[in-house]
């Protein structure tokens, strides 16, 4: 009679593991359904890591992107690198680790973010370079969207060369060096500055694309005595607080130009204390660097791999279109 009873148990026991086993069966095929669901156009998350985020230009370019990211159902986390490439490194990493979708990212410095793109390259995540070209990007990322800095420099020296017939002291505001806009658009002006001999550097400092500290080292120089006829910035928001240091010091003849059109450099042209800027579409540069993503994410061909906005000269002439 015992053996009887221990039989139906084992029978019993071996019937519910069964079940069991069939139970999990059917609930790992739901966990399946619902990860394929995960993996939607509607659910793609790319981080955007910049620079930084302390001028209008940065902030435009950002807002451009993740405004055309909800357009395409893409969410667009953006990490501020605070101007240190190591912070930028670390964000990389941490995006490739948290497996997002994409990676946009601007560098801090060009030659620094080579090992990192390569692993995210390798963990299988497609990068866009988008507003500095860090070196040699075309061996490392899917493609690179921005301005023509080199250009956008030949442009500005040009025209502050024809304001001065040729001739004069000028001095020149860099972003942070060793950064890809602060490299090409010197580029640019060197190029221009060959073919004016009279034309002289008197100044040049590092004023880290900040209206502040562009104000401290503009007030320095014109209190040093030296002739100064022209203000070069590689960005507006220098070139706002450089304007403001020359009305400040009641010397409205002195020049000042900028790169980038921003709205705080366009309210400047406008009101007269800044001479002109250079446009290179900071919108259009988020914007595009979105929908390239979005191309390389769905395996689409690009039609070319370098994707550049255009320069426009603006001065009192045209800056009510903009």
């Amino acid at each position: 009679m015992k053996r009887k009873v221990i039989s139906v148990l084992v029978c019993a026991a071996m019937l519910m593991t069964l079940l069991i086993g069939c139970n999990r069966g059917s609930e790992k095929t739901d966990d399946s359904s619902s990860t394929d669901e995960g993996t939607s156009k509607g659910d793609l998350k790319v981080a955007m890591c910049m620079s930084h985020q302390t001028n209008d230009f940065q902030i435009t370019v950002t807002s451009a992107a993740i405004e055309k990211g909800k357009e395409l159902g893409i969410e667009v986390v953006v990490f501020d690198g605070n101007n240190d490439s190591a912070t930028q490194i670390s964000q990389i990493e941490s995006a490739v680790d948290q497996g997002y979708d994409g990676i946009i990212f601007e560098p801090i410095n060009v030659d620094a973010v080579q090992n990192i793109v390569t692993y995210a390259t390798d963990e299988g995540i497609p990068v866009v370079n988008v507003v500095g070209a860090m070196s040699d990007w075309e061996e490392y990322v899917a493609a690179y969207v921005g301005g023509d800095n080199v250009t956008a420099g030949e442009m500005e020296m040009e025209k502050v060369a024809e304001l001065l017939d040729g001739k004069g002291n000028i001095a020149i505001l860099n972003g942070p060096m060793g950064s890809d806009p602060q490299i090409q658009r010197h580029e640019g002006y060197d190029n221009i500055l060959k073919d004016y001999p009279d034309i002289t550097v008197v100044n040049e400092d590092d004023a880290e694309w900040a209206t502040d500290k562009a104000l401290n080292i503009v007030e320095n120089w014109l209190q040093s005595g030296k002739e100064i006829n022209a203000i070069i910035c590689q960005n507006d928001g220098m070139a706002v607080g450089a304007a403001k240091a020359v009305q400040d010091a009641g010397k409205k003849d002195i020049i000042v130009t900028g790169i980038d059109a921003t709205s705080d450099g366009i309210d400047a042209i406008e009101s007269g204390s800044m001479t002109g800027t250079v446009s290179q579409d900071a919108a259009g540069q988020g914007s595009l660097s979105v929908e390239t993503m979005a191309k390389v994410i769905n395996g689409e061909k690009l039609e070319k791999t370098d994707l550049r906005t255009e320069n426009i000269w603006i001065d009192e002439s045209n800056v009510s279109e903009y």
